[in-house]
């Protein structure tokens, strides 16, 4: 039982490789707004909102939670931009399209870029940093019995919304995205501290890559529909369908999926 082990080197190790990842990429779209930059940069803001989660009342750190999710919703629609960009083909007027869009969203994040990772935003983000990992290392139970807390939360949220019965549609899918999200990460934090029996699990990233999948579908459905003219979405309607069927034929593997990891993740506890 990991809790007895009184161990917090690990746990303090893979924080600060969240918080350097974090600074790394809003570092990079300080200078350089990019796709590989928006992407990871939005990723690592959301791995390093669960921990900050857990401290949520402590401190600094509800300002900084509140900062780091601006931008990671800032980002939101250049994100959506890039998506369809990867997905219209060659059609050289749709590409213009997401030129125009990508440029005009760009230019909205840079008109306000110097305030992303600001003096006063690292002033902060240092201060409630350095506070959570002075309380873990006096106390790692204090972290795990939160993070036990937290996932429960979370497991029990989305185990609900597999239940609904109009858990297949696309509104309802993207939700479960977000909630598996939430159950997904803490699992990659225990693993990165090389604290969870069985290693890296690839399944972890198949659920979300078909998941994504889907919802990348619905954001260029909803694009299309401003530019009928040039757009044809037969083959991406068709393409959801086929992947949304794939995901309903797969539910129960996916339910026991979620089981056994909620088993694992309660041998920490």
């Amino acid at each position: 039982m990991i809790l007895a082990d009184n161990n917090s080197i690990p746990i303090v190790w893979t924080i600060n490789a969240r918080v350097d990842n974090y600074l790394k990429w809003g570092n990079v779209l300080r200078s350089d707004i990019n796709t590989e930059a928006v992407h990871e940069f939005r990723k690592a803001s959301r791995k390093l909102m669960v921990v900050l989660e857990l401290f949520r009342a402590e401190g600094q750190v509800p300002k900084v939670l509140d900062q780091i999710k601006y931008w990671q919703k800032k980002f939101g629609p250049l994100r959506d931009v890039h998506v369809i960009s990867s997905m219209i083909g060659d059609n050289q007027i749709l590409k213009d399209i997401c030129e125009k869009s990508a440029k005009e969203q760009s230019e909205i994040i840079i008109s306000n870029r110097e305030n992303l990772l600001d003096t006063g935003f690292k002033a902060d983000f240092n201060t409630a940093v350095e506070n959570i990992l002075m309380m873990v290392e006096s106390d790692p139970s204090v972290f795990f019995l939160r993070m036990r807390y937290y996932w429960s939360e979370k497991y029990k949220k989305l185990i609900a919304h597999l239940e609904k019965p109009t858990s297949n549609n696309f509104k309802s899918l993207h939700k479960l995205r977000v909630k598996y999200k939430m159950v997904r990460y803490p699992i990659e934090f225990i693993q990165s501290a090389g604290l969870l029996d069985g290693g890296d699990d690839p399944d972890l990233k198949y659920w979300q890559e078909l998941l994504g999948k889907i919802h990348d579908c619905k954001i260029i459905l909803d694009w299309s529909s401003n530019h009928n003219d040039v757009v044809h979405t037969e083959h991406i309607v068709e393409k959801s369908d086929r992947l949304i069927r794939q995901f309903n034929s797969k539910i129960t593997v996916f339910k026991k999926f979620l089981q056994d990891n909620n088993k694992r993740m309660f041998t920490l506890f």
